[in-house]
């Protein structure tokens, strides 16, 4: 079941959701003690993971969309998500669910020539399956800035700064590759500069 709602008046659009489903005969995965490692069998994880199916889960979340324009050039928006799942068999949270994220952007536009600032919060996710075998993972905030020019109706050229602040951090559905280091950890890129040009052949 989902719900939506959308505004828009002069300078304000606004939209939003809110879900819930029941979910039956659900895939998931346990440690299972009988399956060890083959090599290395001290190493962690020592067990690996079987699949299996679950009678029910519940899931409810919400999303959300708010733009605000100053004036023609300035613009400022925002996105908020968050999912709470609920693992009904095993009376615990269900695995590899997002924390709550947000997103705050400051846009700026003239002519041709655009900008954009992001900055991305995510909360630490501490509602894990202890019978999935997963671990919390902690919140971070990163800071994206982007800026491009169109010279031409449909090309347009432009460069970005990921990561401005060099934030070591990784994401909650991250995975790992065998036997990598910090117990399958993999981090994202720290600061890092990109260009790009991209031309529409077709547009409607």
């Amino acid at each position: 079941m989902e719900l939506s709602a959308n505004y828009q008046k002069e300078k304000w659009t606004a939209s939003g959701s809110v879900f819930y489903s029941y979910i039956t005969n659900f895939i998931t995965a346990q440690i299972d003690p009988e399956l060890p490692r083959k090599y290395m069998p001290m190493n962690e994880p020592r067990f690996a993971r079987r699949f299996t199916n679950i009678d029910a889960a519940a899931q409810a979340g919400v999303e959300g969309h708010v733009e605000y324009r100053w004036n023609q050039r300035w613009s400022t928006n925002g996105q908020i998500a968050y999912t709470h799942a609920q693992n009904l068999d095993w009376d615990e949270p269900l695995a590899e669910i997002p924390p709550l994220e947000g997103n705050i952007g400051l846009r700026y536009q003239r002519n041709k020539w655009w900008a954009d600032a992001r900055l991305r919060l995510v909360a630490t996710q501490d509602r894990i399956s202890s019978n999935f075998g997963e671990t919390e993972t902690a919140g971070f905030e990163t800071v994206d800035f982007r800026v491009g020019f169109n010279p031409l109706e449909k090309l347009s050229l432009g460069f970005s700064a990921l990561n401005l602040f060099d934030v070591n951090y990784y994401e909650h559905l991250n995975r790992g590759y065998r036997n990598m280091p910090e117990q399958g950890l993999l981090y994202e890129q720290g600061r890092n500069f990109t260009v790009f040009v991209k031309y529409t052949f077709f547009s409607k």
